[in-house]
Order: structure tokens, then sequence, then C-alpha cells
């Protein structure tokens, strides 16, 4: 599985960097995770195995997910078949109006921290799912 993060920035920041590349590595007996930075929304197409979704924070039409949720979700795209994620952090609703949208966090983050947060949950979708004890 490849899982592709997008972020609505020019740049990330070194200690915000640094914890991506923790759960890049905690993940990479798992999948292959990869942020990108883009200040505009790159090209979305609809390949077969791919799925997209717009990172939104928590309201009432788009509730944030659990844990357990997302890991069932992972799992679910896993074995019907997808082989590409794409998330979309910090993008306007206009631009990302084809996309899927979840939330995975309740208050409002910036950018950057957002994809912490997610990098953090795919991170714990992996471990629910291959019943690893998510703490060391």
């Amino acid at each position: 599985m490849e899982i592709n993060i997008y972020i609505n920035t020019k740049k990330i920041s070194a200690n915000i960097k640094a914890a991506i590349d923790e759960y890049i590595k905690r993940l990479s007996p798992y999948c292959r995770l990869i942020i990108m930075c883009s200040t505009k929304l790159p090209d979305i197409s609809n390949k077969p195995n791919t799925y997209h979704a717009y990172i939104t924070n928590s309201n009432y039409s788009n509730p944030t997910i659990s844990s357990t949720q997302y890991a069932k979700l992972i799992n679910e795209m896993m074995s019907g078949g997808t082989s590409k994620i794409f998330y979309y952090i910090g993008y306007t609703a206009k631009d990302a109006s084809s996309l899927n949208y979840f939330s995975i966090v309740t208050p409002s983050m910036s950018n950057e921290l957002t994809a912490v947060s997610l990098s953090e949950q795919i991170y714990r979708a992996y471990t629910i799912n291959n019943n690893i004890a998510y703490h060391k």
C-alpha cells in the first residue's frame, strides 16, 4: 500500500518533519508513506485501485472518525484492492469538491499538525489491524 499526503504549504518546518519521519519509519514494514508540499491541489485522477480523501476539521457533516473505524477503513481498502491512498490537507472545499471527506481531529489545527496527526492515525490503524501493541 502506498499512502500519499499532500499538504497545502510550501515547506514543512524541521520539528514537524522530524515527527512525520518517525511515523514513516514505523510504518515502513506495512506501507509506504509519502508527504508532499504543494500550494495548489494536484491533478486528481481516479485511476483504478485508488482512494482520495480531503481531511477536514470535524463538523456535523464530517464527523470525526475513530481509530478503530479508520483501521477498519484501511483494512477494507486493502482487501478491496486499493493500492494507493491520497489525502489532501488544507485545500479549500471548492478545490476538493469531488473528494471523500472525513476528519481525524476535532479541534482546528495547522495543516502541518494535521499531517502529523494523520500520520499517527495511519500508524495506529496498522497496529490495530496487525494486533501490535501501540506503545512500546
